[in-house]
């Protein structure tokens, strides 16, 4: 199999795609109730957090730039942009339109998930959920670009490569067990790294809680999952954002989604 050389122009833009997501957490607000006894200001903890962050975001895109190529899995409009592809509106349309689809699957299924769950989940987390002040921007670049750069282009494929290597010896292309290890591996950690949001805006974490969140997250992350393998980085993006948009939408009429 041929093997690229390191992009260093694809890592650039994807790192600060990300970093400008990562970027806008700092202008976030939390519940005041959670901010107290805080060891330090808020905002020195939200540089500290973002410093964090970047280093995660910086080591996710090593991982994503140096190994995609070699397990076949890509960021298609990311990469011809930089090509200088004059057919950019058409590759874009390629990702836009599973994006979209992915992302009304994954807004159904987490909607289901969350009606089915609500009588069990803490009145207090379902009041703050409702009226959280997340931007909207930062929903779109923290949620939608800077996680799938970590979690899907990073940890999803550095999962693949490690399977490729291990069950196929680096051989041929990855089969499909690497590529479900990987894909339920990551969608998992996804949930899970949602479980620190959910302890800012309920005073304990139930056990039907933690599950709602585990759960509701990995959901959506097999969807992102699925669309990175099957149509490149920006479709699971895209998939992303717009299920943010939604979740705006659904969050007026006193709906929680947390992902």
């Amino acid at each position: 199999m041929a093997v690229k050389r390191f992009d260093k122009p694809l890592f650039g833009l994807l790192w600060l795609m990300g970093f400008v997501g990562e970027l806008s957490v700092l202008f976030v607000s939390f519940p005041a109730e959670a901010m107290a006894n805080l060891p330090l200001p808020v905002f020195a903890i939200k540089l500290i957090s973002l410093l964090q962050a970047l280093i995660i975001l910086s080591i996710a895109n090593f991982f994503g730039v140096m190994l995609s190529p070699k397990v076949g899995l890509s960021a298609p409009l990311s990469e011809a942009f930089l090509s200088g592809n004059s057919d950019l509106s058409h590759i874009f349309k390629q990702q836009a339109l599973p994006g979209l689809i992915g992302g009304s699957v994954g807004i159904a299924l987490n909607l289901a998930w969350f009606l089915s769950m609500k009588p069990l989940l803490p009145l207090d987390f379902l009041t703050a959920a409702a009226n959280t002040t997340i931007p909207f921007a930062t929903r779109l670049l923290k949620g939608g670009i800077a996680e799938e750069i970590v979690l899907r282009w990073g940890l999803m494929t550095l999962l693949v490569w490690l399977c490729w290597r291990l069950l196929q010896k680096g051989k041929g292309q990855p089969h499909g067990a690497s590529i479900l290890i990987a894909t339920v591996v990551s969608a998992l950690m996804f949930g899970l790294l949602h479980l620190p949001a959910a302890a800012l805006l309920s005073a304990s974490l139930t056990l039907p809680l933690v599950v709602y969140v585990i759960i509701g997250n990995t959901i959506f992350g097999l969807v992102a999952g699925y669309l990175y393998v099957k149509h490149g980085l920006e479709s699971a993006m895209l998939a992303h954002m717009f299920f943010h948009v939604v979740l705006v939408a659904v969050q007026k009429m006193s709906f929680t989604i947390l992902v």
